[in-house]
């Protein structure tokens, strides 16, 4: 993402723990509840319990300001960049934009039965 921003004349994401720590609890709910198999015909960042990327990152104690979020699952056979390369498909290039300055990313692993992944990159404009 860095690459793709710096390329436009944006400067680097910075790295927020407290978009991670959003990152990394939706990351870890969409593995380990196979939330993505339930969903046919509902958006990805809206979880069953009715909370979306806004609503996690102010649980993760980041100030009110413009969200964005990317999500991407698979198997374990599809590497990372594999599920990265859609960041730069439109409308996921959005984050791109000079809008966002910081940013928290985390990846969820399950091992028990079939293999999976999910990746969240949460996105934060200045408070």
């Amino acid at each position: 993402m860095d690459q793709y921003r710096t390329q436009r004349g944006l400067p680097p994401l910075a790295p927020d723990q407290r978009l991670a720590t959003a990152a990394a609890e939706y990351a870890k709910f969409v593995v380990e509840s196979r939330w993505w198999t339930q969903m046919t015909g509902t958006n990805i960042h809206l979880g069953p319990d009715c909370r979306d990327m806004y609503d996690r990152a102010i649980a993760a104690g980041y100030p009110p300001a413009w969200i964005g979020e990317n999500v991407m699952w698979g198997s374990l056979d599809l590497p990372v960049e594999q599920m990265f390369s859609i960041l730069l498909s439109s409308p996921h290039e959005d984050p791109a934009r000079d809008l966002f300055v910081y940013t928290g990313i985390s990846c969820w692993v399950r091992q028990a039965g079939t293999a999976e992944r999910a990746c969240v990159q949460v996105f934060g404009s200045v408070p």
